[in-house]
Formats: C-alpha cells, structure tokens, sequence
C-alpha cells in the first residue's frame, strides 16, 4: 500500500520550498523525500496525542543523549543516502556535509570511529516505524502530553464527548489549478450536534507559546492552515479523495486551530495555547499579502499580481500563498531544466525594466 509520503501530489510543505529558491526547488525536494527526521520529538507527540503515551511504546528506541556537531551529520549522510561506512564512504560524506577540510582524512576516520560509530549503528539498525529520542526527548513527550490533556483550556480535546467523532491523521488529495495536492491533517472534529468539521493541528517550539505567531511567519504556517482548509472544503463538496471512511460531504468547515505547547522543560504546562485562524491570516496563507497593505487586495482576482498595475506589482512585492506558489509551480515545469534560474515575475521584471526594484524597509 502506498504511503501518504510515497504519493506523488504536492504537499504545501514542499511547495513553501518556492519561497526561497526555484532553482533548488526540484533538488531539494528529491533530497527531502530522501532524508528523515532522525530525532522525531514532534511525531512522538502526535502519536501520543492521538492515541495515548503508551500508544509507540513499542516503536519507540532510546539513547542517552543526542550526539553533537557536523560530525553527526556526517553519520547520518551516510544513513540518508544507503552508504556503508566505509573509509572510503565516510571520506567522501566528509566532502559532502563540509566537515572540517584542516584535517588529514586518518584523523577524520579516527573521529568517525571513536566519537560517531555508535551512532551510526543505531541509526543502521532502526526499523522504519521506530522512534528514536533521547531520554530527555522522551521527558519532554510526556510531559508535553500531560500537559494538552489536563490543561483547563486544552483538555476538552481529549475528553470524551458522545456527540464529537474525533478523527486522526486525516489524507485529503485534491486538485488546486490543475495541480494535484495533497494535505496530512493532524486531526478533525466532526461534530454531530451541529454538523460542523474543526481541523487542527498540534505544534511544539523552542519558544514560550506566545511566540508561536512569529512562528507562524517564519515557517509560513498561514500557507499549511489555507491550504488544509481548501482541502477540507474541497473534500465536504465531494471533490477530493480521502483516507476516511466517514462522509464529510454537507459538513460546514469551521477555521482552523494550531494546539501549541513549547519543549522548554521549565516552561512546559505554564501556558500551553489554542490560536484560531483569522479571515486575514487565510488570505494570506492562501492568496498572500503585500510589504505595503495599501496595495493588499481585499477582494482577489483569479491571478492577483495580473490584475495590478504593473508599478505597483513591481514596488510592493507579493508576499505569496498557496495560490501564488502553486502558479510559480505550474511556470516552473513549464520551463526547460537549464531556464529554472528565476521567479516568473523576476523574468517579467528584468526582461521589461532590466534590473529589479530593490526595496529594504
């Protein structure tokens, strides 16, 4: 049976990866199908949020404490890309990661097998379902999970209700502009009294919780929220397919909600939050907004920028969505390999004007 990740339909989490560069865009993706989290702190809390801290217990692999510096990152090179660690394999890591090139490649293989080797065996032995965390990784879980299920404002998530059917890692594949997409939803509540279906999705930081909004802007959370609740829309319209065997088709989607708890051992339990997506934080996660909001656009056409001048397109940068990047996608493959080197409106800006407007502040 193929997995939610061996799919081939676009998650916005690979699609944010337009954002930073096109260029990498393909690269990038390919290596991240490739690569896994090695320390898996978040998956560990969704288990346990979902069905019970018991519930991974037999998946679950601990060590001490987490190893530290490139060198680890050599080790799970190696790992990431089936390589036994061999002189020769570990020699050529050391290229790839950037590890220390002032040393002789004895003293390289000397550190590996003295400091790393161990680790690599854990990482070699790992069966695909297990979990690996430390001991203070696995403090952190439960008391992460101690603290959402007694939590005054967070426990009537885990207290039983005859009237809610709770539902958990929910697949949504839709179709957004031709695109194929597809959407992993932490959990959904569909409520019986009232007909209605709240996404939500559980985040840990390394913050204290009201931090999480800044968060939100520097990993474009507000792109993972619109998109998933298009999904959801698509999906009570009977126009996307679905891991569930309930009908979602007439339900009203509520908006979505973020459940955050920090991993500061002090912090943990003190004020864990519940945020509710606001109409302006979708518009922009899903069609994007502007460094200057006079130009923001409180109504949006079909193709945003299209439908501006071209002054003000140029001069007030769209900050893009979902919508905007999934654009940037469909133009991307339409280009030759050798031609990914720029956005579509860095073609259209440099091709008309010859340079960019450049704007700091």
């Amino acid at each position: 049976m193929t997995t939610y990740r061996e799919r081939p339909e676009l998650s916005q989490s690979y699609l944010k990866l337009l954002i930073h560069d096109p260029t990498s865009f393909f690269e990038e993706r390919e290596r991240s199908s490739r690569i896994k989290k090695h320390f898996q702190v978040g998956t560990a809390c969704d288990l346990a949020l979902a069905n019970g801290i018991e519930s991974f217990q037999d998946r679950l692999v601990l060590i001490d404490e987490r190893p530290d510096g490139v060198l680890t990152r050599l080790a799970e090179y190696l790992i990431d890309n089936n390589l036994p660690a061999t002189d020769e394999n570990i020699l050529f890591a050391r290229e790839e990661v950037g590890y220390d090139k002032r040393l002789k490649d004895e003293t390289v293989l000397a550190k590996f097998d003295s400091t790393m080797r161990w680790y690599h065996g854990v990482l070699s032995d790992l069966e695909p379902n297990q979990i690996l965390l430390t001991e203070e990784d696995y403090d952190v879980v439960r008391a992460i999970y101690g603290s959402l299920t007694t939590n005054k404002y967070t426990r009537h998530l885990f207290e039983p209700d005859d009237n809610i059917i709770v539902l958990n890692h929910v697949e949504v594949y839709y179709d957004y502009l031709g695109v194929p997409c597809k959407a992993e939803l932490d959990r959904i509540d569909i409520n019986l009294r009232n007909n209605t279906i709240k996404p939500y999705d559980f985040k840990t930081l390394g913050y204290p919780t009201r931090m999480f909004p800044r968060s939100c802007k520097e990993r474009r959370y507000d792109i993972q929220g619109a998109s998933y609740l298009y999904s959801l829309s698509q999906a009570v319209k009977g126009l996307a397919e679905t891991s569930l065997s309930v009908d979602l088709q007439g339900l009203t989607v509520l908006p979505f909600e973020f459940v955050v708890e920090t991993t500061l051992p002090k912090k943990i339990g003190k004020s864990p939050m519940i945020y509710r997506m606001s109409p302006n934080m979708f518009r922009s996660g899903m069609f994007g907004t502007y460094l200057d909001k006079r130009y923001t656009p409180s109504i949006y056409s079909s193709d945003v920028i299209d439908g501006l001048p071209a002054s003000i397109a140029y001069t007030t940068p769209l900050i893009p969505g979902f919508d905007a990047l999934i654009r940037e996608y469909k133009y991307q493959i339409s280009l030759a390999p050798e031609d990914r080197g720029y956005t579509r409106y860095e073609d259209m800006e440099l091709s008309e004007t010859g340079a960019l407007s450049l704007e700091v502040w």
